[in-house]
């Protein structure tokens, strides 16, 4: 301060001394011209001195007793000056207007400096100076400035937070939207590149989306991570409620020709009935026993399930019939059974029912010129749309409904046989017509009309519609099982029920033909079928209908049907005991029916017996 008074002095002795030599009224300019200091007029125009005019100026940007210089560094000093028609005041006790919960007793804001109605005060210019300096001073150091420049921190302070809280809220909002569209393509099975489209989709509709997480890739990461999470609370809820463990695994081959293993949980859930949950997708690096076992075993460890709670409570397994899988010496369900002597296996059922098929075709010879017979039409629809089109026209003009045609008897469900042959039966008068027009065509090769003379012959055969009729009625039967077999709901005494009314409906058919053979039959003895006249043909090797009736009986009783030397029979002959149908009492029946087999599951599963047997005896009707 005392350096400020003495520029100041020696300023103002420096200004008298330069207004003895040059007269206030006027200042030299360039090439000693002489403007008047004060405005005159001539002709009504005003002028006004720049000099006049810079001091009017510079007199609203701060008091007159600083020049720039010192406003400069003045307000480097107290960035929180302001001045304002010549007066300081202080930007900070401006912006508070009250001091709220910090206010303490005779503390209040200047409202001098908060109004910039400060000034300088004094007789002469050093007085002011040094009044000045002072009431800066005093105010930067009074304690009502230090509490309002604190208050204005925390504010600032406070502000960015806000921002920065909602800037977060923001990005949480549009990564929630991403992450939904994502999984929507995964619950879909949709092309993972299908998600750029939807997001610029739904900007185009106004939806906010960011800017991140937009291209497929980044579709792939998040359904891995929603689908990571989803599995770790599963298995946390799996451990919690120390459920017991059926798996079930299957071989699959990817569409980039990578052999994985299928792995699927059947547990307790918390819900009246256990369920069926997907657990991984793993890649095998070959296909042998051990290398399953040890990707199967990695897998279920991977996730959680580990060695101690295995060794508890994993009480089956599930596989096809490969030999990989169920061999005695060393299939992957063997060399389980090692680690977990109590592991109870089994051999899929939809598995052994195609088995009984395939085994069936191999038995009746008919069955396999049937097989190739479709097979044929299916290659002329599927390989040609040229064909595929004129058997479609036909459909139209006969006003029947068009069925693709595919293959019988093959790998895939009997169900699928089923639809083909009801295809072939419903689109038979579409099918003659299109054999007989493609005859008559001579656009066609000799070959080709060869070749549809051949096919309408064996169609237009009382032989051909017998064994169609045959297979309707077997095939029929055999969904319904294979159907029910896939039911998530379904129980072994009831697979073995339906099984046995299978088979007992089947074998009924040598007496009684089913409602296709039936109609065959009598289409056979009127040489009529569809208003399409038959044309027997004895080159063709028709199916022997008793012969195969027999034989599907015969092949589904050795592969469904539980013997006395299977290692199993013992624990299925306990559950079944325990089916609600099967428990009595009464004259004929014992209190305590069930209650020798209920051990025996019980000790087979770790199953506490003092709990489990009062829940079996509360079922007993009275």
């Amino acid at each position: 301060m005392d350096s400020w008074l003495k520029t100041g002095s020696l300023l103002e002795r420096k200004r008298k001394s330069e207004n003895n030599k040059n007269p206030p009224n006027k200042i030299k300019k360039n090439n000693d011209i002489i403007l008047p200091e004060t405005s005159k007029t001539t002709d009504n125009v005003t002028l006004v001195s720049p000099s006049s005019s810079n001091s009017n100026i510079e007199s609203k940007k701060w008091p007159m007793v600083w020049n720039e210089s010192q406003w400069i560094e003045f307000k480097e000093k107290y960035p929180w000056i302001v001045s304002a028609d010549g007066n300081l005041g202080c930007n900070i006790c401006s912006s508070i207007t009250c001091l709220g919960a910090s206010k303490k007793e005779r503390l209040r804001i200047s409202n001098e400096w908060s109004n910039g109605l400060i000034e300088a005060s004094g007789k002469d210019r050093t007085s002011q100076l040094s009044n000045l300096c002072i009431k800066i001073k005093k105010h930067y150091e009074s304690e009502g400035h230090q509490l309002a420049d604190k208050i204005n921190k925390e504010r600032k302070e406070k502000s960015i937070q806000v921002s920065m809280q909602k800037s977060i809220v923001d990005h949480e909002q549009t990564t929630i939207k991403v992450f939904r569209t994502a999984y929507y393509i995964a619950m879909q099975n949709r092309s993972f590149s299908d998600h750029d489209d939807l997001i610029k989709l739904q900007e185009i509709n106004g939806v906010n989306l960011g800017k991140l997480l937009h291209s497929r890739y980044s579709a792939t990461n998040i359904i891995n991570h929603i689908s990571n999470i989803m599995r770790k609370q599963l298995i946390s809820k799996i451990i919690t409620l120390n459920s017991k463990l059926s798996i079930l695994i299957d071989e699959s081959t990817s569409l980039s020709n990578k052999t994985t293993l299928v792995v699927y949980l059947k547990t307790y859930l918390g819900g009246n009935n256990p369920e069926y949950v997907f657990l991984d997708l793993c890649e095998l690096q070959s296909q042998d026993a051990e290398q399953i076992e040890k990707q199967l075993l990695n897998t279920l460890k991977s996730n959680g399930l580990h060695e101690k709670y295995l060794q508890k409570n994993w009480v089956a397994i599930a596989t096809d019939g490969a030999s990989v899988m169920v061999g005695k010496n060393s299939g992957v369900v063997t060399r389980l059974r090692e680690k977990y002597p109590k592991l109870f296996t089994w051999h899929c059922f939809n598995h052994r029912l195609e088995l009984s098929v395939s085994d069936t075709i191999k038995d009746v010879r008919g069955i396999d010129h049937f097989k190739c017979f479709i097979d044929k039409l299916y290659s002329l629809y599927n390989q040609s749309p040229k064909h595929s089109r004129a058997l479609e026209s036909c459909c139209q003009d006969l006003k029947l409904q068009f069925n693709k045609i595919g293959r019988v008897l093959s790998i895939r469900w009997v169900s699928s046989s089923l639809r083909t042959v009801r295809s072939v039966w419903k689109s038979f008068a579409a099918l003659h017509s299109h054999f007989k027009n493609s005859c008559d065509d001579q656009s066609n090769d000799k070959n080709t009309i060869a070749v549809f003379i051949g096919l309408k012959k064996r169609l237009e055969s009382p032989e051909f519609i017998l064994d169609l009729g045959i297979m309707n009625d077997v095939l029929q039967e055999l969904s319904m099982l294979s159907n029910e077999l896939q039911s998530r709901t379904i129980t072994l005494p009831k697979v073995e029920q339906s099984i046995k009314r299978t088979i007992r409906i089947i074998e009924s058919f040598k007496q009684e033909p089913g409602e296709y053979t039936q109609i065959a039959l009598n289409a056979k003895s009127k040489l009529l079928f569809n208003e399409i006249e038959l044309v027997p043909n004895k080159k063709i090797v028709a199916i022997n209908q008793n012969q195969f009736i027999q034989s599907i009986v015969d092949r589904m009783t050795t592969q469904l049907c539980s013997r006395s030397e299977d290692e199993n029979y013992q624990l299925l002959s306990d559950i079944s005991a325990l089916d609600l149908n099967n428990i009595k009492t009464g004259s004929s029946g014992s209190i305590r029916y069930g209650e020798l087999e209920l051990r025996r599951i019980c000790r087979r599963f770790d199953v506490d017996e003092i709990q489990a047997i009062p829940r079996i005896k509360s079922l007993y009707r009275k």
